[in-house]
């Protein structure tokens, strides 16, 4: 008889252990998601270097070409980075189609909350 009352305690014992753990490992796992949501993220300055100024691997972090204001072709974009290249969203590539769109109509162009500089051809 008391080898089965041992052997429940040992069961009851190794079910709370096991339920403690669990509730450790989710509540790190939460905190780990809330720190990630948390995170700022600042946007960094791209030249661009390329020729198709919504691919994002034709731009180069930082500003290694100078920018004039001659509004004839984006300079820089200001976007998070995404590993070496900008992240460009739907919404930063909406920026940037619409300073295309008024370089294509001959039209002057004006900086945006991405587009942040321009060049002279």
């Amino acid at each position: 008889m008391k080898s089965i009352h041992k052997n429940r305690t040992s069961v009851l014992g190794l079910v709370l252990s096991l339920i403690a753990l669990s509730a450790i490992t989710l509540t790190s796992i939460k905190a780990g998601e809330k720190a990630s949501e948390n995170e700022t993220r600042i946007p960094a300055t791209w030249s661009f270097t390329g020729t198709n100024p919504l691919d994002s691997s034709h731009y180069t972090l930082g500003q290694p070409l100078p920018c004039n204001d001659v509004p004839e072709q984006i300079c820089s974009i200001e976007a998070d980075a995404s590993g070496s290249y900008p992240d460009l969203t739907p919404e930063r590539k909406a920026d940037i189609q619409e300073v295309l769109d008024a370089l294509d109509n001959n039209e002057v162009p004006s900086t945006n909350n991405t587009v942040t500089g321009f060049r002279s051809e």
